[in-house]
Order: C-alpha cells, then structure tokens, then sequence
C-alpha cells in the first residue's frame, strides 16, 4: 500500500475478481465459480457448488479478510487441482475448466513445487490463465503456470501495480470468457 493510504491494494484486488464475476453467465447450469485462497498455505474459500448466483458469489469475495504472509502458489495449484475441480465439489464433464492464478509475487514456499504442479493441472485439463502483479513477479514462473501456449496479454498478463490491474480484467475477462464453453 502506498505511505499516504490513497488506496489500498487488497480491496483493488478483491475489486478486480468481483469485476471478473461480472463478466460472467452464472448459474447451477452455467458458469460456476470457486475461489482457492493462498499465502503460507491454500484453503478453499468456496467451491463451484456453493454458490449459483453473483450477488452471493461477490460477497464471499468481498468477505475474505487479508492474511498476509508468505507466496505458496504450489499449494494453491495443488489444492484447485485435488479439492475444486471435483465432481462432489460443483464440478461437471462436458464444460471446460478454467482457472484464474492471481499472484504479487514469486514461490516462496516450495518454489520448486509450483511448476511441476502447474503441469499437473495442465495435464488435467485445467486451463490456467494467470496474473502477475508488482515487478517482484518471476516472469518465467508465471509464464510456466499459464496453459500452453504461453502468450503474454493472452494467458498470462502482467500489471506493475495493483492499480492497472482494470486493464488486464478487460483483457482477461475477453480471454477467459472466450475459452469457456458452457454448452
């Protein structure tokens, strides 16, 4: 957050995925959404079936208090992997299975975990788009958690500060929503 308090970057982060919610077609029979949260370890805020609408998804979003701590990305891969996309949690064949990484920085637990991760969520059919915020990003890392191939502006996207991050919503929401199919 900047010395003056002008703003402050976990609410324009939680601004930027209520604003991707919107973009959205939800319902129990279209677009469902889950949230993994991570710092020092992952948890599940909320799984594809928990919620069918977007006023309830946005306010678990808008819910979710800062934790601070350390940048654990494998256990965030790990857990969307082995917990969201599951069928006993909201998950259903026949639709596409999309996720969105959000990060401000690099692997600082078991950096050497998160692309072999990554890779097992590619090879599950999980296509990852992923969002680098600050310049403390590892480039190379966000890039290797994006689904091939690898496209900057396209599935992975990087914004300097948490304040452009209205820019890369734009851009993710035209990419994402257009990878969905949800016939």
């Amino acid at each position: 957050n900047p010395e003056d308090g002008s703003y402050d970057n976990w609410q324009l982060m939680i601004e930027f995925v209520v604003d991707l919610v919107d973009k959205l077609d939800i319902g129990s029979d279209r677009t469902r959404v889950g949230l993994v949260r991570f710092s020092n370890f992952a948890r599940n805020v909320f799984y594809l079936n928990s919620y069918y609408n977007k006023e309830d998804i946005k306010n678990a979003v808008r819910g979710m208090g800062y934790d601070g701590g350390t940048t654990n990305i494998y256990d965030g891969l790990r857990l969307l992997r082995e917990e969201q996309f599951r069928d006993f949690n909201g998950d259903r064949s026949g639709f596409d299975n999309l996720a969105i990484v959000v990060t401000d920085g690099k692997s600082t637990v078991q950096p050497e975990l998160t692309i072999p991760e990554a890779e097992l969520v590619h090879a599950d059919n999980i296509k990852v788009y992923a969002v680098g915020i600050t310049t403390e990003i590892n480039i190379d890392e966000l890039r290797s958690i994006a689904s091939p191939p690898q496209i900057l502006d396209q599935n992975y996207f990087l914004s300097e500060d948490f304040q452009g991050l209205d820019v890369v919503g734009e851009a993710l929401g035209n990419q994402a929503c257009a990878g969905a199919r949800t016939d």
